[in-house]
């Protein structure tokens, strides 16, 4: 397998969303996160700061997604017994989190 691209400072799991639930909507200043979908499928849609948007479907926990700082996230849970399992370069910092699309925006 291929090296992780930082020091994992954390790791979680999110389970349980109902079908076609969003999650994410949130943007980091400075975290990375390498994303795997253990069971079920997940659709995660990035916005970097060009504007540029892409959507990734992790359907297998064979593929991971890296996710650099400095990006819009969105995650939709394509079945209610989907788990994303998730690896972060940082503990977690409120402050490290832009929440609002537009603050999104004006930030980059």
């Amino acid at each position: 397998g291929e090296a992780f691209p930082f020091s994992v400072a954390r790791t979680y799991w999110i389970y349980g969303a109902p079908a076609t639930a969003s999650r994410g909507n949130h943007a980091h200043k400075s975290q990375q996160n390498v994303m795997v979908a253990i069971q079920g499928i997940i659709k995660v849609a990035l916005e970097n700061r060009k504007g540029e948007k892409e959507l990734f479907e992790l359907n297998s926990p064979s593929r991971a997604l890296h996710i650099p700082a400095g990006h819009w996230l969105t995650i939709h849970f394509q079945d209610e017994k989907a788990i994303l399992l998730c690896h972060a370069s940082m503990l977690h910092d409120p402050e490290d989190y832009i929440r609002d699309y537009e603050e999104f925006k004006s930030w980059l």
